[in-house]
């Protein structure tokens, strides 16, 4: 599966993060971590997670607040 990752260039800021199939779950998150794809902070893991048992093929995780604190 194709990771979605959208950051700024000095990776100061992330805007989304997840996977992307027919049928997502969409979250929002208040500020993002260091999450990366393929290496997951327990907040992201926990939505993947989420997203798994409840019948969703992938996740997006959006942030109200891009800036990484």
């Amino acid at each position: 599966m194709q990771w979605l990752y959208e950051h700024t260039a000095d990776n100061s800021a992330r805007f989304v993060l997840g996977t992307l199939n027919a049928n997502p779950l969409v979250c929002f998150g208040v500020n993002p971590s260091t999450a990366e794809p393929n290496r997951l902070d327990r907040t992201v893991d926990a939505v993947r997670r989420v997203a798994t048992l409840n019948g969703f093929d992938s996740f997006v995780m959006l942030n109200v607040c891009a800036r990484r604190a």
